[in-house]
């Protein structure tokens, strides 16, 4: 995790004090090496010289604890910026203002608009974009379902309830 936010001076205080987080990737020796130098702990490429060793608990332990004191100064731009430059993999991790806003999401059609039965036009990010399964269409018939609205189904078809049962318990608060 980043110890600064990308937003310090917006009025949202979910933006303003939210430090987030920033995906690298350095599993060949050599970007290794390289986050190593970038980070000031060439004792890290010593104790971990093989990708074994990094991936094992204590290695990651030890690795990711160096990575946050590292980047307990920094935003999450800042970390991104000085490991792309050095060549290393890195991506920041996306709030949901920033997916939103991203042209990227939208040309995939990952952000799309769903008619929900419910709610209406709602703004959702899903998995609709992925390539078809051999038997399963893609499909999302609604983001949520109201606590409740499979009450009747479950309880008068699938477990048999009278109507008017149920249409006491509605009457009576239990439902």
């Amino acid at each position: 995790i980043c110890g600064k936010s990308d937003y310090p001076d917006d009025p949202n205080p979910q933006l303003r004090l939210d430090a987030r987080y920033a995906m690298v990737s350095a599993f060949q020796d050599a970007d290794f090496e390289e986050l190593c130098k970038v980070v000031g702990r060439k004792d890290l490429l010593e104790n971990f010289k093989s990708h074994p060793q990094r991936v094992k608990e204590t290695g990651q332990l030890e690795i990711y604890q160096a990575l946050e004191e590292w980047a307990a100064d920094k935003s999450r731009s800042q970390v991104v910026k000085a490991l792309t430059d050095a060549g290393i993999l890195a991506q920041p991790v996306m709030n949901d203002k920033e997916v939103y806003e991203s042209n990227h999401f939208r040309e995939r059609g990952t952000l799309r608009w769903l008619n929900d039965p419910t709610y209406g036009d709602i703004l959702i990010q899903s998995g609709y974009s992925v390539g078809m399964m051999s038997e399963t269409p893609r499909r999302t018939r609604w983001i949520w379902r109201p606590v409740g609205a499979d009450n009747v189904k479950i309880l008068h078809d699938m477990l048999g309830y009278p109507m008017s049962t149920i249409k006491d318990w509605y009457e009576q608060s239990v439902l």
